[in-house]
């Protein structure tokens, strides 16, 4: 079964994640729950921001989750109809053949 089944059954996708050295990477959940319309809470990771614009909610202590959750339970349906307006447009973005496409462009400019 496709984990993107699973994402577009949940109204929230939680993705506490710890900023470390070595883990300098987006989890792909957080891409895969915003391709699909779904919003993400996830810790103070300021490149979260940066790379993706809209359906992610930082949190840096409990009381602020809190309220996030609190807030985008109350107004889920508002919030997940907008995402999936938007959902199409990121994933043609970061589509596979998108992402192949600026790499090999890369790798030709530095060649």
């Amino acid at each position: 079964m496709r984990k993107s089944l699973f994402i577009n059954s949940g109204d929230i996708v939680l993705a506490p994640v710890r900023k470390m050295l070595m883990n300098f990477a987006t989890p792909l959940k957080i891409a895969e729950a915003i391709s699909c319309g779904v919003p993400v809470v996830t810790t103070a990771i300021a490149e979260f921001k940066l790379w993706y614009k809209q359906g992610i909610h930082i949190y840096s202590t409990y009381a602020e989750l809190e309220n996030i959750l609190k807030q985008l339970l109350s107004n889920i349906d508002t919030i997940k109809a907008t995402l999936h307006k938007n959902a199409y447009n990121f994933r043609e973005a970061f589509s596979w053949d998108r992402l192949a496409e600026r790499y090999k462009r890369l790798l030709g400019s530095i060649v």
